[in-house]
């Protein structure tokens, strides 16, 4: 095989999947773990990238790192739907199963089966949704409104960093590949309770930043900018001594995120970006609803709970209402400039941002990827956590296939 492959030009990444699977084939599977990987960040063609993942994701589980292998498969469970949708699951079952997950495992097994029954489908179906408990739903923001979201662990360490006029509030939880969660305007880090135990259970190690004049993070009496959140983030990236982290941002910790990766490209592994703007246009006209007015109720509430300044909530809201209505200001130049692996996502029901926006976004970004969530808005992980931490899981698992993303 090793001279086979060597008839291919140097780099080419369908000679580094023959060479995986050979390797496999003859039990070495260390070597087969670095060829899979270099296969992939040398780019295949989509059915060989799907066979490459499947195989490096079974190759991880027999080297004893199940978590890690079932992260690569949620994240390719959503680029495409094939025909090796079965083998996918199959493989899904048997990292469940060795992470100690057997209900798991057979409720994403069984409609794999299903398929095959044609008597059966709909039963089959049905009983694999009825093992697992029912999704965590608050589309209106009630709970939100009236409860918050989860408390953040108690474990970990937290501090404050001083920065440009700032006394920023930080929080770093678990061990892994470490992963930066920046929250929208008016919220705090707090925001991201339901989403900060799925990734320790998925061996992640979380970061979380109450953004400048924003729950625990002091600010200045200057302008508010998204550069300047952005260098913020920056600051703690080199106060935290991290190579690299990947960022998952919501609204304007969204556009914070990538223009942090636009300017600093090489401390960025990724990017995934939730609900927000990138030139004025993407905005829609505001029109308020129940779900608004909720979130807008509670994050006055956390601020006259969290801030050193608790009677100046609406002076905040001013502050970063300016610096929505005129930033930030990409233009079709800086976005394919953009040089991180970036995921745009969408709501379907957005309250905020144009759905051809994101999709401009993704087509202008290089290699992004575009996913629309149904059934939710703006406040997706809050309404419906469940169906955002899987997309959040599914981008962290490219990044990790890709070798983008690893340990600090």
């Amino acid at each position: 095989m090793r001279t086979l492959a060597g008839q291919r030009s140097p780099g080419d990444a369908r000679a580094s999947f023959e060479l995986a699977s050979a390797s496999d084939s003859t039990g070495d599977e260390a070597a087969a773990l670095q060829y899979y990987q270099q296969a992939l960040q040398l780019g295949l063609p989509s059915d060989l990238q799907r066979r490459a993942t499947i195989q490096l994701a079974s190759t991880l589980r027999n080297l004893g790192h199940p978590q890690q292998g079932l992260q690569l498969l949620l994240g390719e469970r959503e680029r495409v739907s094939d025909i090796l949708d079965d083998a996918l699951l199959a493989c899904m079952a048997l990292l469940l199963a060795d992470l100690g997950r057997p209900t798991e495992a057979l409720a994403s097994v069984l409609p794999a089966l299903a398929r095959h029954l044609p008597r059966y489908q709909r039963s089959m179906t049905h009983y694999a949704a009825a093992l697992l408990p029912p999704a965590f739903t608050d589309d209106g923001l009630a709970l939100f409104a009236s409860q918050g979201a989860p408390a953040l662990p108690a474990t970990g360490t937290q501090g404050h960093l001083d920065h440009d006029g700032s006394r920023l509030w930080y929080a770093s939880l678990g061990a892994g590949p470490p992963v930066i969660l920046l929250h929208g305007g008016l919220g705090n880090a707090g925001n991201w309770g339901h989403q900060v135990p799925a990734l320790l259970a998925a061996g992640y190690r979380v970061i979380l930043i109450d953004s400048r004049g924003h729950g625990r993070s002091t600010r200045d009496a200057a302008p508010f900018g998204y550069d300047r959140l952005a260098a913020d983030v920056l600051a703690l990236i080199d106060h935290l001594a991290l190579p690299q982290a990947a960022l998952i941002g919501w609204s304007d910790g969204a556009c914070t995120a990538l223009v942090l990766a636009a300017a600093h490209p090489e401390r960025v592994s990724g990017v995934l970006f939730f609900g927000c703007n990138m030139d004025p246009s993407g905005a829609l006209p505001f029109v308020p609803t129940p779900a608004i007015d909720n979130c807008f109720a509670r994050h006055r509430l956390d601020h006259a709970a969290l801030s050193a300044t608790p009677d100046a909530f609406m002076d905040l809201v001013e502050a970063v209402g300016a610096m929505q209505r005129t930033q930030p200001n990409f233009t079709a130049a800086d976005l394919a400039a953009i040089a991180v692996p970036v995921r745009v996502v969408q709501a379907q029901a957005d309250e905020f941002i144009r759905s051809e926006h994101a999709h401009y976004l993704a087509a202008t970004i290089p290699g992004a990827q575009l996913t629309t969530l149904a059934g939710v808005s703006h406040f997706a992980p809050l309404q419906r956590p469940g169906l955002f931490n899987a997309v959040v899981l599914g981008f962290l698992g490219q990044l990790l296939a890709a070798g983008a993303l690893s340990a600090s």
